[in-house]
Parts: C-alpha cells; structure tokens; sequence
C-alpha cells in the first residue's frame, strides 16, 4: 500500500485482486488494477469538520493512460464502513 498526505488530503492505494482486474478489463499482469481512495478533512464550521472519501479503481497506475474510475455507490459499502468506524472512535 502506498499514500500521500497533507494535514486535510491522504490518497491510499493497493493493487486490486484478480477479480477486479476482471471486472475493469485489465486480465494481464504488465499493468495490475489498482484501488485509490482520496479521503479529505472539510471544514463545516470553525468547529466542525466533515471526513469523507472516494474510491476509485485505477487503470495503468502512473502510466501515460492512468484512468480514474470512480467506484459506484453500491460498490463502496466496505468505505462507508470505515468512515462511520471512524466517527464513532472520535466521538468517544
């Protein structure tokens, strides 16, 4: 896994499964299917701040043809999972 950070930005990447390179049309090992999550730190008001994160599969990560394909609602349950893990760690 990799990740890049600011104080209110972090990208974190891993490289998919063999069922997602299936399922987003990359079936050869020169260029694994990767997953990127973009979470960021919104401020709300000058004392709330919202937490909240996109996932994306990527295609040919850090080639010349890098695509973002943003992972459907429906897909990405497990994310909303660790986001309200995550709320309910900080309200305690």
């Amino acid at each position: 896994m990799t990740a890049r950070a600011t104080f209110s930005h972090i990208v974190l990447e891993k490289e998919g499964s063999g069922w997602n390179n299936f399922i987003y049309g990359n079936w050869t090992d020169k260029s694994p299917t990767w997953i990127r999550v973009k979470a960021d730190i919104v401020p709300i008001s000058q004392t709330v701040l919202r937490l909240q994160c996109n996932a994306f599969m990527l295609r040919d990560r850090l080639g010349l043809t890098e695509e973002e394909i943003k992972i459907s609602k429906m897909r990405a349950g497990k994310y909303q999972k660790l986001l309200d893990e995550a709320a309910r760690r900080l309200k305690q």
